[in-house]
Parts: C-alpha cells; structure tokens; sequence
C-alpha cells in the first residue's frame, strides 16, 4: 500500500534490545497529513513507523517534506485487545505538489438587457434597455371554460382529429 503526504510530526526515535533474539532494535514513528477529495480541501493524519536503524537514517525525515511511503498494516493482539500498526518499509521523498489551482472565476461586465413585460398573450414582450431584473415565475393561462358564449357545443363544433366513425374502411 502507498500514501503520499506532507510530514507534520516526527516522533523521536526509539531503541532496546530484543528479549527473544537479544538484538538490538531502533524505531521511529511520524505523521503525515494526507489531502483527499477533488481538489485536496479534507485532510487527514496518517502514522507510520519504521523499524530498523539503517531505514531510519535512510528516510532523512523531515517536517514539511512531502513523502511518498511505501507501508503494510499489522494487526498484534495484546492482552484481549488488538492493535493495528502502519509499518513503513519504503519512504521516498517527492517533490512539493502545486496546490491544485481552481481555476479563476472570470469578471463579467454586466451588460444591458432588455427587461420585459409581464406575458400577453402568452408572450413575454421586450420593453427598454436596462440591468437584468429576476425573471418572473411562469404563470399558467386560465383554461377556456365550456360550454363557451355561443352554447354547447361550441359554434363551429369540435376540431376534428381523425379516428372517427367516417373514416373507416368499411
């Protein structure tokens, strides 16, 4: 597994002698805030241990480098409760990403557009020159009423739309 992010902490280092082999041993943990998300605006901490003085020397550690680490995660268990560890085996130096640049919002000019009458006929008509005013919400036609003035049905009858009686084949 690999994580890349910017060294925030460096732990000091620590050392002993191993109680089954009688080696001596050197560890060393940092943390590193790692940036998620489309354009790295969530952060989060991330620690990581090295085992081994010749990788802790190998590491050159230092706050504000940006790292890429190389790590594999180890459960241990301990007196009923267990622990995860990020053990990092890899850690190389990269150089410092550029922010990810949103790009820049351009300026608009606020041109003149005509403004506009309420619908006639449901139409909107152009009035003067002027800055843009909100656009008004649509506002549905009444429906037409039947019967209408003339009686029922209405004078001249109904459209015809085809599919009637008179058009059959047979």
């Amino acid at each position: 597994m690999q994580s890349t992010g910017v060294i925030v902490v460096i732990c000091p280092a620590q050392s002993g002698t191993s109680q089954r082999t009688g080696n001596p041993w050197m560890a060393q943990s940092f943390v590193i805030e790692v940036a998620t998300g489309d354009h790295g605006q969530y952060k989060h901490k991330e620690v990581f241990e090295i085992f081994g003085e010749d990788r802790i020397t190998q590491a050159k550690l230092r706050e504000g480098d940006t790292v890429q680490v190389g790590f594999d995660l180890e459960a241990r268990e301990h007196e009923g409760k267990w622990y995860l560890r990020a053990k990092a085996y890899d850690v190389k130096h990269v150089a410092a990403q550029q922010p990810v640049q949103q790009p820049q919002q351009q300026q608009y000019r606020q041109q003149p557009v005509q403004q506009q009458r309420p619908p006639q006929n449901g139409y909107y008509q152009p009035v003067q020159q002027g800055y843009p005013q909100p656009a008004p919400y649509f506002q549905p036609q009444p429906q037409q009423q039947y019967p209408p003035q003339g009686g029922y049905p209405p004078q001249g009858g109904y459209p015809q739309q085809g599919g009637g009686n008179d058009d059959l084949p047979f």
